[in-house]
């Protein structure tokens, strides 16, 4: 069964396919480096309240703070792609 907030999801395919359109490179990189991205980079994040279902995409630099995103050890940064326009 499909619970009926997931229509409110965009799934990772969704957005890779709307950036591949829109003619932006997508390179995943590991959650371990999202620490040492520079403010001149921008990357969407994908972040979970740990022992929840909730996830939320965030934008890097516009976010900040994006490892503590649902308080201070709450959150798990779960997918980070670095985006580049071509």
């Amino acid at each position: 069964m499909f619970d009926r907030e997931a229509k409110e999801i965009t799934f990772p395919a969704e957005i890779k396919n709307y950036l591949k359109k829109k003619n932006i490179k997508i390179t995943h990189i590991s959650p371990e480096k999202l620490e040492s991205l520079s403010p001149e980079e921008t990357a969407i994040v994908l972040v979970r309240k740990k022992g929840t279902l909730t996830f939320h995409w965030a934008c890097f630099p516009v976010t900040k703070n994006l490892s503590s995103f649902f308080g201070e050890g709450a959150t798990s940064v779960i997918e980070v792609i670095l985006l580049e326009k071509l």
